[in-house]
């Protein structure tokens, strides 16, 4: 440890000092610029302790703070014992048990939450009104208005409460006597100070202001009483908020102990009355000047000021030159123009970047680490650290960009410092999902997600399989929320549509054992890949499911409505544990006993308040969720890079220090307007603002930072690009910097591209870092000319000699997906279908625009029209189809029911009420006729089989078929029309066949000549024989819309070709990747001259209006 010689020369006299000190002051003040130099002197000290065993009693501010000092002693020590921590805020009530061993016996009644649980129990009193009138008459309505109101209420007066104590003690001594503080506002004042009196005559006297009293006047005294024991030395540690309060404690307890204040002092300057200093001290530094000022009232036996030389330091560096401009306070307007800052390029100690989401912010960073580390070969991963204002936000990314697993197999070591409770395990993540889904309406997807958790799955004896296979038979039940119709109502819903009890009742008429051989996971649209997956399966799988659901609902019938003290809601959730997640492993278990250690401590504070409430469930699990939602204190610094809060980690020095999330609205906080708060009424010097102290944190991060400070913040919506603004600390910085350099053009944020394989990252010269090998190799590579996808790609095509109906019609649905799936089974994986389990208040998708919502039916929709269909085609009574629409719950409920059920059947009934032209009789005389046809069809090219295809029609042969998933209809399904058409006209020649294809708006009419339609067959035929021997560059979107003024083969038709986003899809990139070799593909030309041009120019497709 290297540090200065007056910090080296006072450590020699502190001996000397300790004993030579005058009785009537023993307060010392250090200040220093740099916590090492500070923790260095606080080394100094324990080290003179007078027995190893004397106990030495430290006051620090953050849990960060405590674990820097540990490490820090342990590394210059070894072996560190006896250190008593205490916080700041319980240091007073050990001081008090000090002077009055009675309390020792007690709790302080006059905490946040033993506060907050008192007045909870006042406002759900039914003797409110009389013991506190006035706050009554002032609450009573709010109060009413919310279930939980009341609750919210008193924990926000708890902490109210506990800030009056600290930074308004005055008024706690008027409010003691009943008596009105002159200067607030009267209204609020006055329900205020009744509520203060009521916790009073409960309490008691004894909270900390009353204790300071009697305290005060004993340690004015010149000598305590015998039964006093106090610390030899009272050591506060770089407390960055230190209330007046505990500053006038420590001045006093200074007269009988030693007692030190380590401050952190940016500046070794007087700045304190100095208006005109460094820019940034002026508008981040200001909750610090305010403290310096009080602390100057104080008169200390020695103020002792150790500084770091920071002219020794290269101050060509930016991030050490702004840390010498506000330690020697030296404003850039005061440079001279001969010796203004000279910005380098490569001085990468400040760097501010623009990333367009948290995940990018990450990669940055990790890129950026990397080259630091890469060049600072000495530097430990422990002299890292990353911060945020909220680093929750970034937990989820974490481990898949610094973990071992990641992309580019560069893993780095890490540790997480205040996660909250919930994210700590899947046993704290399971606990939150069961609260949640009670607290609900029991929605379907709430449900699905208590399945995710694999301690709740695998004690209702399913596996991770299982979930995607309920979730798959639950659709088909169209259940969306409730148990039953009782519970609907809980929620102001009427009838029992879309419940768990009605959906149940028909999956279990479908799903019973004497089904079991029939039962087909088709049914369910469960795919058959899987060879478990049959009728025995899902029997079985659904029985287990049941049994959870019922022991859900019985669990659940239990606790509605009841309203229990908050012990027995423990006991209640015990056995919500025991009956729902499993337990078995010792981790689990273990942090099972620390969850209900816990909620004992709760209790334990709810016992120590009079007149304890009943708490509704909901209650409850509000209490549950705010428990989770705490953050944890039992992480400890490991080994590896450091994430964490920024407040947590405050004054640490690290060498290289990161903020995440500097974005406007997260960062500083603002402070909130609290209309309660009477301390914004009457602001006094001292008073804790949010924002101000989010300003200093920025400052001290900035000024404790060693090598490299990275600063970012998310620049662009990653959908839109649309410009967001940073922190306006950012902002400050900028300017700041473009002052020292003189230049107010240069751009000093990097702002980057969208994605990490960009050329930006590895031009010649770029900004930007890239530690992404395989994108290396990439980009070296890029120049390269490459073959086809098939060059010296050795294979035998599958040549077939009979096609069957349905592969004729995939091959022409996408010619190159087919091909590539025949002969070299490649296909595409698509992402799983997200499922709505939404109660339908539409049958049209909510996501789409209000003009094209008329046109597109959600799946319910479809099926509902093709049941129509088949009940006509049947002659099905239509009551007994709406009987069996409304049973398995396919329309929306209550008015909305009728009117999508008058809109479904009045454009239905439109459609097979139509008569064709040419004919004598409606659609629906037509459905009635309907026939099942099987032929074979031989060409020159291949044999087509037609079995089991359904057509409708009369002696003139009519052919039909129905698109109701569009309102236009598609270039492909007017293909399959067609195709449909031409086999039906090739084997009965000599008919006059007329083909229609319907939405429910409108539809296309073929009709061909015989000859015409025996040649365009055979063109059909004859290209889909070539596009099974090699690929057939077909695309719809293009070809169907070429130009037939002037040669197909046009400049304009081929830019249709690629400019098309069908080049895009998988299959064309692979098999066309060049616009060059598409161009001069034989087979596309042929396919244009010789079946293209036909279709185009012979108008097969007549428009029909509905």
């Amino acid at each position: 440890m290297t540090i200065c010689i007056s910090a080296i020369m006072y450590l020699l006299s502190c001996k000397i000092l300790i004993v030579s000190m005058p009785v009537t002051n023993k307060l010392t003040i250090h200040q220093s610029d740099q916590l090492d130099y500070l923790c260095e002197l606080l080394l100094g000290f324990y080290r003179l302790r007078s027995h190893p065993f004397e106990t030495f009693t430290l006051v620090v501010q953050t849990e960060g703070m405590k674990q820097f000092i540990s490490q820090y002693f342990s590394h210059r020590l070894g072996i560190v014992s006896n250190l008593n921590y205490q916080k700041i805020s319980h240091f007073f009530w050990k001081t008090a048990q000090a002077f009055y061993p009675g309390l020792k016996q007690e709790t302080d009644l006059y905490q946040q939450k033993i506060i907050s649980w008192q007045l909870f129990n006042l406002f759900s009193s039914q003797d409110f009104k009389k013991h506190a009138p006035l706050a009554y008459q002032a609450l009573y309505s709010y109060l009413k208005s919310h279930e939980s109101s009341a609750y919210e209420l008193a924990l926000y007066l708890g902490k109210l409460f506990e800030e009056y104590l600290i930074y308004r003690p005055q008024w706690i001594e008027i409010w003691d006597k009943n008596q009105q503080v002159r200067e607030l506002p009267e209204k609020i004042e006055q329900w205020q100070r009744n509520l203060w009196y009521y916790l009073r005559r409960t309490f008691g006297e004894n909270h900390r202001i009353y204790l300071w009293q009697k305290i005060k006047k004993k340690l004015l005294k010149n000598k305590l009483p015998s039964e006093v024991t106090l610390p030899k030395h009272i050591h506060f540690f770089a407390i960055d908020h230190f209330p007046n309060f505990y500053l006038k404690l420590a001045n006093y307890l200074s007269l009988h102990t030693y007692v030190h204040l380590f401050c952190l002092n940016p500046c070794q300057e007087n700045w304190i009355d100095d208006n005109d200093t460094h820019p940034l001290l002026n508008m981040l530094g200001g909750e610090r000047r305010d403290f310096f000022k009080i602390l100057s009232e104080y008169n200390p036996s020695l103020e002792q000021k150790i500084f770091s030389d920071r002219q020794l330091k290269n101050s060509d560096i930016l991030l050490h030159k702004i840390q010498q401009d506000i330690l020697y306070l030296e404003s850039p307007k005061f440079y001279q123009k001969q010796v203004s800052f000279i910005y380098k390029t490569t001085d990468q100690s400040i760097q501010i970047h623009a990333a367009h989401s948290k995940v990018q912010e990450l990669y940055i960073l990790k890129n950026n680490l990397l080259r630091y580390l890469d060049e600072h070969k000495n530097t430990r991963l422990e002299e890292v650290v990353i911060l945020s204002p909220d680093i929750e936000k970034y937990l989820p990314y974490i481990e898949g960009i610094f973990g071992k697993n990641n992309f580019d197999n560069y893993a780095i070591p890490y540790s997480i410092l205040n996660v909250k409770v919930k994210n700590q395990s899947i046993f704290y993540e399971a606990i939150d999902n069961f609260i949640v889904f009670l607290s609900g309406r029991f929605e379907v997807d709430s449900l699905l997600s208590l399945l995710k958790n694999k301690l709740i799955r695998s004690k209702a004896n399913l596996s991770s399989d299982d979930i995607f296979c309920l979730a798959k038979i639950i659709e088909k039940a169209n259940i969306s929320w409730g148990i039953d119709e009782q519970h609907r109502k809980k929620f102001h819903a009427i009838g029992d549509a879309f419940t768990w009890e009605r959906g149940l009742k028909n999956i279990n008429h479908v799903l019973k054992k004497e089904n079991v051989k029939i039962i087909h996971p088709s049914i369910f649209d469960i795919s058959t890949f899987n060879d478990k997956v049959d009728g025995e399966y899902l029997i079985e799988l659904w029985k287990n499911f049941l049994d959870f659901y019922q022991e859900i609902v019985a669990y659940y019938r239990k606790i509605n409505n009841k309203n229990l003290y908050f012990t027995d809601w423990i006991i209640s959730l015990q056995e919500l544990v025991n009956v729902f997640i499993s337990h078995n492993s010792i981790e689990i278990s273990e942090q099972k006993e620390q969850l209900f250690s816990n909620l004992f401590r709760i209790r334990q504070n709810i016992e120590l308040t009079t007149d304890k409430s009943l708490l509704s469930f909901s209650l409850f699990a509000r209490i549950i969720k705010q428990y989770l939602n705490e953050y944890t204190s039992n992480n400890s610094l490991k080994k590896g890079v450091v994430f964490s809060n920024l407040i947590s980690m405050r004054s640490i020095p690290f060498k290289f220090t990161a903020i995440l999330g500097l974005n406007e609205q997260d960062f500083p906080r603002q402070d909130k307007q609290q209309e309660f708060n009477l301390i914004k009424a009457d602001p006094q010097i001292g008073d804790l603002s949010r924002y101000q102290d989010d300003c200093y944190i920025f400052l001290q991060t900035l000024l404790s930072t060693k090598d490299v400070l990275h600063l970012s913040y998310i620049g662009r919506d990653s959908t839109n690009k649309k410009a967001l603004n940073p922190s306006f600390l950012l902002d400050q910085l900028i300017n700041l910097i473009k002052e020292m350099t003189q230049e107010k053009y240069v751009n000093y944020i990097k702002e980057h591209p969208l994605h990490p394989f960009s050329r930006q990252y590895f031009e010649i010269n770029s900004l930007f870092d890239h530690y992404g090998s395989n994108y290396h190799c990439a980009y070296k590579s890029s120049n390269l000319s490459f073959n086809d996808f098939l060059y010296d790609y050795s294979f035998s095509p599958i040549i077939k000699k009979e096609l069957n109906i349905q592969e004729l019609l995939s091959f022409w649905h996408s010619p190159t997906r087919y091909w590539l799936l025949e002969n070299l089974d490649i296909f595409e994986q698509r992402l799983k279908k997200v499922v709505n389990y939404d109660e339908p208040f539409s049958l049209i998708p909510n996501y789409l625009s209000r003009k094209t919502k008329r046109k597109i039916l959600i799946p319910k929709g479809i099926f509902i029209l093709q049941k129509l269909l088949e009940s006509t085609s049947n002659s099905q009574s239509q009551e007994e189809l709406n009987s069996l629409i409304d049973r398995w719950d396919y329309f929306p409920a209550g008015a909305a029911k009728k009117i999508w059920y008058d809109y479904i059947f009045y454009q239905f009934n439109k459609l097979i009420n139509f008569i064709p032209s040419d004919s004598k009789i409606s659609i629906k005389e037509l459905l009635i006729n309907k026939k099942q046809n099987d032929f074979l069809l031989k060409s020159d090219y291949l044999s087509l089989k037609v079995d089991h295809l359904l057509s409708y029609g009369t002696e003139e042969n009519y052919l039909f078929d129905f698109d109701f998933k569009h309102y236009n209809i598609s270039d492909r399904e007017k293909i399959k029309i067609l195709l449909l058409h031409l086999i039906y006209q090739k084997n009965y020649k000599g008919s006059s066949i007329k083909s229609y294809l319907f939405t429910l708006n409108e539809g296309i009419e073929i009709n061909i000549a015989e000859n015409k339609a025996e040649e365009l067959f055979n063109r059909f035929i004859f290209f889909t024989e070539r596009g099974l021997i090699e690929p057939l560059p077909f695309f719809y979107d293009p070809l169907m819309k070429f130009s037939t003024k002037n040669n197909l083969l046009s400049e304009g038709n081929i830019k249709k070709i690629l400019d098309s986003t069908e080049l895009n899809f998988y299959e064309n990139r692979l098999l066309f990747h060049s616009s060059e070799s598409l161009i001069k593909n034989r087979l596309l030309k042929e396919l244009i001259n010789e079946l293209i041009k036909p279709l185009l120019q012979e108008n097969i497709f007549k428009e029909i209006i509905l």
